[in-house]
């Protein structure tokens, strides 16, 4: 076979694998997306979202996308917190801010404004947990819980 010949079908190969990396990456969120929902209220669900944002970074990793490598650990850190586990959520939310800052590759709106929603949302559970403790309601409460990064401004 000529070189030319073979180095074609090298491409139409790998491209064909990107197509259908591509393909499940998106099967596999429309599928996170429904557990993740129901994760609030199932520690099933939440469990099954987990495994899925799992894969999904494993895709995104392998597609060399960073951008939905970092998406994809912002979704793992909502199904911890459905499943009470903050501290672990933290770290991951505090370690995708610091990529943003860092990376130029990573600062697009979508994936701060991501980060700045688990931000807020893991400070809203957390501030209910206290709440419930104490027997304060979430109605007497005023704070947005608006992140104060610069590179958060809207």
């Amino acid at each position: 076979m000529e070189p030319e010949i073979r180095w074609s079908i090298r491409i139409l190969c790998e491209m064909l694998e990107q197509l259908q990396l591509e393909a499940v990456f998106a099967w596999l969120s429309t599928l996170g997306g429904a557990h993740s929902a129901l994760g609030d209220y199932f520690n099933k669900n939440a469990e099954v979202a987990w495994e899925l944002s799992l894969k999904q970074l494993y895709i995104a990793i392998k597609i060399g996308e960073p951008a939905l490598a970092a998406h994809c650990k912002l979704f793992m850190s909502i199904s911890l917190m459905q499943r009470g586990h903050y501290s672990a959520a933290s770290k991951i939310i505090r370690s995708v801010s610091r990529s943003i800052v860092n990376d130029k590759r990573l600062q697009e709106r979508r994936l701060i404004n991501c980060c700045k929603a688990a931000k807020v949302r893991l400070k809203y559970i957390r501030q209910e947990r206290k709440e419930t403790r104490n027997g304060i309601h979430s109605e007497d409460m005023t704070n947005s819980g608006i992140p104060s990064s610069p590179l958060f401004k809207d």
